[in-house]
């Protein structure tokens, strides 16, 4: 009896051994390979299928990280090309006070760009972190609007718009 039960206790063990095995050698390559349920005893057949979930929700949620990462490389891309080449043009000819002073503007345009990007993204990561807790706050959509109409007004000068913002406090 005693033989009996240390065989049964040994395979058992070796069967959760093969499953940590497998759970440890799990990577990002590894996780479009769904656990072989079938070569699980009984016993662990449920285990296996929860983990094979958690494989496929790992791997949609690694495919959706990849995307945003690429998506973010080509949106900051474009501002700091724009940045670099508008220096590079600069730089091929002395310009005037002016001219210099109009591309800073625009150097300074396309680095508020960039910090928008970054601010968007940081709050994109925070929101997503279910691990966070959000502060939410009565906001006054007149206090909101007016400050965005304040924001572009200098915009709108430049380019002569004219932008109407009509909220009653």
């Amino acid at each position: 009896m005693g033989l009996l039960s240390l065989w049964l206790l040994k395979k058992g063990l070796s069967d959760i051994q093969a499953l940590s095995q497998i759970t440890v050698k799990t990577d990002v390559h590894a996780l479009n390979d769904p656990i072989d349920i079938d070569q699980l005893p009984q016993e662990l057949k449920e285990l296996g299928e929860s983990m094979n979930t958690m494989r496929q929700r790992l791997k949609h949620d690694f495919v959706k990280l990849t995307q945003f990462a690429d998506d973010l490389a080509h949106e900051l891309r474009t501002p700091i090309n724009a940045i670099r080449v508008q220096n590079e043009i600069t730089l091929q000819r002395s310009r005037s006070v002016s001219e210099y002073e109009g591309m800073i503007v625009s150097n300074i345009e396309e680095l508020d760009k960039l910090s928008q990007m970054i601010q968007s993204t940081l709050f994109i990561a925070r929101a997503e972190n279910k691990n966070i807790t959000l502060n939410r706050e009565n906001l006054s959509l007149y206090t909101l609007v007016n400050d965005v109409y304040e924001l572009f007004l200098p915009m709108q000068k430049k380019n002569r718009l004219n932008c109407i913002a009509s909220l009653h406090p």
